[in-house]
């Protein structure tokens, strides 16, 4: 009678908790991202089934009750303890302390279900337990009651551990609810599921009892106990392999850089393992509830206890290891640790080159919105693109291009958009507006800031949640787009309608000519984070409604009639003169007599563009060698040694040369070594996108006096940081996708004479310069009338930052702020200028302070960093030894000293059993 109380009382708490807890909170959330399709099956598994274990079982006793109900209160325990408590259990630790499932804790649970699965079988099937009718199930049964003796067991050594902090939890639960009557069912949930481990492991034990019984009275005692070992001893040796940790093997196998050929070879062979044991220890407190160093909570309690400290130290070690299978054997900086070999292993950041294995551990919680802020740093959708519209204003040959887009939240936290894209090179941005209405006349319009400045003040209002937007140029064709806040989905108008955040932003380009192109360039997009479009997505070009694409833009928009190019001219004051002329196919020029560095990036990540390297040394020795001179450098990671190759045809590709990590500055610091005395008319250097991320922004650039071209096999990168870009700047150089693009460029640039400063996107930019030269600055020539017309001067002045840049020193501030002063005045974004909006007088007073402090130039790396959930088990402790100590072995003695006793019990209990049947007979 008084268990039957139990029962109810503590499910009718269970189901209170669950109805009215659990589903209108978590349960929230829950739905939200299962239908968003961001809730992984086996947290909506364990969810399910902690509301649904506790309904089940409360409907079947009440309604049908169990088909023997003769047997009372006994039938009643088995039914809670044998089912409806290792599925509660289960479900608590899979929501609210596990992370995402390892190996060793997968094998665990299934195990646990096998037994839950056994037991509810034998429990509707109680008149012929050893299924004398079909015997490869009653070797199923014996097996999985088997493990019900191990594992229940196992809970009995780990209830020990906590049979004090449970009777204290209970007791503060009780008096906390004589208080505040209202806590009374969580105070009664809390004792009953500190009361169900006990109670599962008795019944798991004494139910392997009870069929090790029948099963040796039919079968012999022999294979009953062979089979209960066996499964233990099978089921030992499984956990054993699963529960092996990879990290510790890796980290001495990458402990020191190699230059033998032979032993990196062999490293790239085991990359599949290095890669498991690297994400391992990088997503630790994502994947494991504790971390060895951090487990102390059991030494912690006893410590409160007052109890002796040598015994809280034995118990603590004890308690590590019975709990090892849970625990990440390693320290907190082994995250980090990782993350630094990762990049320096596989040349590529962790957080982006795993991704999908990233996401899997971070929504792996019960925690939605610590989900999220983990995947805020794994591009995930966010915030829909509803609208989208393009216009262009075409003047000849160039065009005015605007772009509007439309943002609306779909998660109920604050978001930032981000847009990393490319723009040909002669393009120019001119503006970037942000608002909450569809007038950009309403809106917050943009200023021209140093790109220092701009960017400390976005990133210091982004932490405030105060509205900024930053548009900067990060190469010499890339830029980078940032808005924030994206209002959560909650926040509404008068009407209930979701708020939405507006954003335009217009630039200059000229018309792109030839067969079959002829139209204007739209951005190509490089990355983006948080924000998507899908089919409902509306986008429009001059008014004109057009198919979703899954593309941000298209490469092309195509012009209204046939683009005519045209020569141009801007007029400086002091007479000089920029123009523009555009070129013709038979313009453009090969080398000849001149002498090119090719500097080879011998990082990892070229190995995906051998093939492409062979192409293009392939056309070099086709089209050029005859006629030009070519040294070709072979840059090296650490470990190994960088080569200088005079002549073409001894360049080799040899197995195991592309390795680890290399930076643009390492690469350029290594050939500026082995250079020596050589002049060059333009260093190439061959590489893929890079790794912007993994800047090292205390490394220095090598002064580099040929023009500097990146030439970029895979795409061009999404950002440079500044030392690179300004050297890039500096030389005269530029990127490009293939080596025999920057040998065209820069012959026909030097065949049409000295005047011509550039030669980029089929035109050719000219400076002409006069005598009387006294300021930079630019004003339209009204000799001609498209440009007075048209405003073609940004387009203008975009070259002539190009052009100074090369005669000034990049190092001195004085020099920038006069770089500077030419684009706030014509209001262009270039690599030194920014364009940040800001809405309100607090922030333009941080802007104008940031603008006059020395470091105003000076921008910071933006990477892109997983963020480490807090410990939840107490302050750091020692390390314990993979291999067992000696109270450890104490221990392992005790719970085989324990199985020994049940089974010598249940063997005389078998004796006695035997006896009295024979006596009777």
């Amino acid at each position: 009678m008084l268990f039957k109380i139990f029962f109810w009382v503590s499910n009718i708490c269970f189901l209170l908790i669950a109805y009215l807890g659990v589903l209108p909170f978590i349960g929230a959330s829950f739905w939200a991202d299962l239908l968003s399709g961001n809730l992984p099956f086996d947290l909506l598994l364990p969810f399910i089934g902690l509301v649904g274990a506790p309904t089940v079982s409360t409907i079947s006793r009440g309604v049908s009750g169990l088909k023997n109900r003769n047997e009372g209160s006994f039938s009643l325990a088995k039914l809670y303890f044998g089912v409806e408590a290792p599925i509660v259990l289960l479900c608590l630790l899979r929501l609210f302390w596990l992370h995402e499932l390892t190996p060793a804790t997968t094998f665990i649970l299934l195990s646990v279900l096998v037994c839950v699965a056994s037991f509810t079988y034998e429990l509707s099937q109680p008149t012929d337990r050893t299924n004398n009718g079909n015997k490869l199930l009653a070797w199923m049964q014996m097996a999985a009651h088997s493990l019900m003796l191990l594992l229940g067991s196992y809970l009995l050594v780990i209830c020990l551990f906590y049979a004090l902090p449970a009777l204290y939890l209970g007791g503060i639960g009780l008096i906390w609810s004589v208080f505040f009557p209202p806590l009374l069912p969580a105070a009664i949930a809390l004792i009953a599921i500190l009361i169900m481990p006990l109670g599962l492991a008795i019944a798991y034990v004494q139910a392997w009892r009870r069929f090790h019984h029948t099963f040796a009275e039919s079968r012999g005692k022999l294979i009953a106990r062979a089979v209960t070992l066996g499964t233990i001893g099978a089921w030992l040796g499984l956990l054993a392999v699963v529960q092996m940790q990879p990290q510790d093997r890796v980290f001495a196998m990458l402990s020191q850089p190699t230059g033998d050929v032979s032993k990196r070879q062999e490293l790239l062979q085991k990359s599949n393992f290095i890669r498991e044991g690297l994400l391992n220890a990088y997503l630790a407190r994502y994947r494991y509830p504790i971390i060895n160093e951090e487990n102390s909570i059991i030494g912690e309690f006893y410590t409160f206890l007052r109890f002796p400290t040598e015994f809280v130290n034995w118990l603590q070690s004890a308690h590590n290891f019975v709990i090892s299978p849970f625990v990440y054997n390693g320290t907190v900086k082994d995250s980090a640790e990782a993350e630094a070999l990762y990049a320096q292993f596989f040349d590529r950041p962790i957080l982006r080159a795993e991704q999908k294995a990233i996401q899997l551990a971070v929504n792996a919680t019960f925690d939605r919105a610590s989900a999220k802020a983990g995947l805020l740093s794994v591009n995930q959708k966010k915030v829909l693109l509803t609208k989208q519209e393009v216009s262009v204003k075409e003047h000849g040959d160039w065009a005015d291009v605007e772009l509007h887009e439309v943002y609306i939240n779909k998660t109920s936290q604050q978001q930032e958009i981000f847009y990393a894209f490319s723009l040909p090179e002669s393009a120019v941005l001119t503006g970037v507006w942000l608002g909450d209405r569809d007038r950009k006349s309403a809106s917050f319009p943009f200023t021209v800031s140093t790109r220092g400045a701009a960017q400390k003040v976005y990133n210091t209002e982004v932490q405030r949640r105060v509205d900024p937007a930053l548009l900067e140029q990060v190469g010499p064709q890339s830029y980078r787009l940032r808005v924030f806040p994206i209002l959560p989905n909650f926040n509404r108008d008068a009407t209930g309608k979701q708020s939405e955040m507006h954003m335009w932003m217009t630039y200059k380009v000229m018309g792109q000519v030839g067969s079959p192109a002829n139209g204007w360039p739209l951005p190509q997009l490089a990355e983006r984070r948080n924000v998507f479009w899908d089919k409902n997505t509306k986008r429009t070009f001059n008014g004109q409604a057009i198919a979703s694409e899954d593309k941000w833009f298209e490469p092309l928009l195509p012009a209204s009639s046939q683009i005519a190019p045209q020569q141009r001219q801007a007029i400086l004051p002091n007479g000089d003169r920029v123009a523009v002329k555009p070129l013709r196919a038979q313009d453009y020029r090969l080398p000849k007599g001149k002498r090119f560095a090719i500097v080879l990036d011998g990082s990892r990540s070229m190995a995906s563009y051998q093939e492409e390297i062979r192409k293009n040394f392939k056309w070099l020795e086709a089209k050029v060698e005859k006629d030009n001179d070519f040294d070709v450098f072979i840059s090296a990671t650490y470990g190994a040694k960088p080569q200088r190759i005079d002549n073409l045809q001894d360049l080799k590709l040899p197995e195991g040369m592309f390795y680890g990590l290399l930076r643009p500055q390492e690469i350029l610091q290594q050939f500026s070594k082995l250079q020596g005395n050589t002049t060059y008319d333009a260093a190439i250097v061959l590489t893929d996108q890079g790794n912007y991320e993994l800047t090292d922004e205390k490394a220095s650039v090598s002064k580099i006096t040929a023009p500097l071209w990146m030439v970029h096999l895979g795409g061009l990168p999404a950002a440079y940081d500044d030392a690179t870009l300004d050297a890039i700047s500096k030389s005269g150089g530029g990127v490009a996708s293939s080596v025999a693009g920057v040998l065209e460029r820069t012959a026909t640039q030097a065949a049409l004479g000295s005047s011509v400063q550039n030669v980029a996107d089929g035109y050719a930019w000219s400076w002409e310069s006069s005598p009387h030269a006294s300021a930079l600055d630019i004003k339209s020539d009204n000799s001609d009338r498209n440009t007075s017309k048209d405003n073609f001067l940004p387009l203008a002045a975009r070259q002539v930052v190009r052009y100074i840049s090369q005669d000034a020193d990049l190092t001195q501030v004085s020099e920038l702020d006069r770089i500077h002063a030419l684009a706030k005045r014509y209001n262009i974004v270039t690599p030194y200028s920014s364009m940040i909006v800001l809405v309100n007088d607090e922030q333009r007073e941080a802007l104008k302070k940031a603008e006059n402090e020395s470091d105003r130039f000076k921008r910071t790396v933006e990477d892109n960093q997983l963020p480490q959930p807090s410990s939840a088990t107490g302050i750091p402790t020692a390390n314990v030894s993979g291999v067992p100590e000696p109270d450890q072995w104490l221990l392992i003695g005790i719970v085989v000293l324990a199985l020994v006793a049940i089974a010598w019990r249940t063997d005389r209990a078998q004796n006695m059993e035997n006896s009295v049947k024979g006596s009777n007979r």
